[in-house]
């Protein structure tokens, strides 16, 4: 008859899950006719902050979408009840009162003034005004943004500096996620000329790699804990798959580089395996729960998959790097810290900015463009790359 939801507010991705429309399905799908959800949020009577808003409007979009009727308290905590049921909207503070009374409850907060105070009409018009022009957006297992949103709340109260960059960050799509890979794909050849074309494209092709290689595993291993509700009993497996997957790569392309005279070639055949994959995972992540009841086994293959295409392209860049004459240590620093480099980045930006703004779909995709933009300059500098590798 009750679902009381005991968290205040999605602080990241796994509290997420119980504040998003497809939890509120999976709970309806439970309750009993006249059963009730309760959730609360943080929230003020004296001034609700844009972030505030948002945060608040994200959740209760997904409720009104879910649910018949919504029964919103608000305070300095905003209690939210949810039912199919049309008399939670028509409790009152006196019948509450009585209720404690008839019950000879012993109560020291819910006392008739207060019951009045929290329950009057005019708290929730202020509310509702309030919220007029907040977010229409919903808060949904694969499009986080009430995460984001509530990071970038606790950077007003604590890191008033950086909550004017989160919030703009706010605003990114795939417009500007190309022109920011475009830029950033320049940048290395304007910055290293004294560096010749085939060592920075290698190692800016491995940065990105490494960006693909942190980025997928993360969407993964949000989607596994999405689908499943846990993942401390599997993460050190999938893990252990995604660098089991990484020696296979590289050990397959060892043996593959021996009879091949043409390794650039084969990097753009790896670059294309990886845009596929990141199609091909969306693809998965989004539509496979669907059809599939226990998609267990996908997700370890995918990890597997994205491990060995980043184990892949490892050895081929360092042949190629090697072809310009460079010391074995220092080509394998070099790639090294690139690939560190690309993770790290990609670890940062994933789960704050990509995944609760962009969802997984376009996150993979902004993944897609990103690894492209290293198959492009393979592609201009291909002649040059196959000088070094004869």
């Amino acid at each position: 008859d009750l679902v009381l939801i005991g968290i205040s507010n999605p602080s990241d991705l796994s509290k997420n899950r119980l504040f998003t429309q497809e939890f509120f399905s999976l709970v309806k799908e439970r309750l009993e006719p006249e059963g009730i959800l309760a959730f609360w949020l943080p929230g003020s009577l004296a001034y609700l902050s844009k972030v505030l808003k948002n945060i608040n409007a994200s959740v209760i979009n997904g409720a009104r979408e879910v649910f018949t009727y919504l029964r919103i308290i608000p305070g300095d905590y905003n209690i939210f009840l949810a039912s199919e049921s049309k008399n939670i909207m028509d409790v009152t503070a006196a019948l509450i009162s009585r209720k404690i009374s008839d019950m000879n409850l012993d109560t020291n907060l819910l006392v008739p003034d207060y019951l009045e105070y929290r329950l009057s009409s005019y708290w929730l018009d202020w509310f509702q005004a309030q919220l007029a022009d907040s977010t229409k957006e919903v808060n949904k297992d694969l499009r986080p943004i009430a995460v984001f949103e509530t990071l970038t709340l606790w950077n007003e109260k604590f890191s008033p500096g950086l909550a004017g960059l989160l919030d703009s960050l706010k605003g990114i799509n795939l417009f500007w996620v190309v022109l920011f890979t475009l830029a950033v794909s320049l940048l290395p050849f304007s910055v290293f000329k004294r560096f010749s074309k085939e060592k920075i494209l290698m190692t800016y092709s491995i940065a990105t790699t490494g960006f693909f290689g942190m980025l997928a595993s993360l969407i993964l291993i949000f989607s596994f804990q999405v689908f499943y509700g846990y993942l401390y009993q599997w993460i050190a497996l999938l893990i252990s798959v995604f660098m089991a997957g990484a020696a296979w790569g590289s050990t397959v392309m060892v043996k593959k580089m021996r009879n091949n005279d043409f390794p650039s070639s084969l990097f753009m055949k790896c670059d294309l395996m990886i845009l596929l994959f990141c199609t091909g995972m969306g693809l998965a992540v989004l539509k496979a729960p669907l059809v599939i009841t226990d998609v267990l086994p996908m997700f370890v293959i995918l990890f597997l998959l994205a491990g060995f295409l980043v184990g892949l392209e490892f050895p081929l860049a360092s042949k190629i790097y090697l072809g310009k004459g460079q010391e074995v240590g220092s080509t394998l620093g070099i790639l090294s810290s690139a690939d560190l480099l690309g993770g790290w980045v990609a670890g940062m930006l994933g789960g704050i900015v990509l995944i609760p703004v962009l969802g997984v779909w376009n996150t993979c995709m902004a993944l897609l463009i990103l690894k492209s933009t290293s198959l492009l300059w393979l592609i201009v500098f291909r002649k040059s790359l196959t000088k070094v590798a004869v």
